[in-house]
């Protein structure tokens, strides 16, 4: 991409030296000013939302043999139960 010199003389550049310059901002009055998951319920019971969690052998297998889904201890409720208290903290930190 080209970019044309402009010299002291230009009056395209004597233009612009001139123009007054807008330093008011404006500001929308309904602007939320926080937290990305603050307009969010931290309660909700049901997740809308996952992704993909990795890990190596030895922590997939350990998870798994410590899961027990019979008994309502499956895979993603112990790695919740680890990982929400520790966000909570994080959050709370932040604040």
């Amino acid at each position: 991409m080209a970019f044309k010199k402009l010299s002291k003389d230009d009056i395209e550049l004597e233009k612009f030296k001139n123009e007054p310059v807008n330093k008011s901002i404006d500001i929308p009055i309904d602007t939320h000013i926080g937290m990305p998951w603050d307009e969010f319920n931290k309660n909700a019971v049901k997740p809308k939302k996952q992704f993909i969690l990795k890990l190596n052998e030895y922590y997939h297998s350990a998870l798994h043999y410590l899961s027990n889904p019979e008994e309502g201890e499956s895979m993603q409720k112990i790695v919740n139960d680890i990982l929400i208290p520790e966000l909570d903290k994080k959050i709370k930190n932040m604040k």
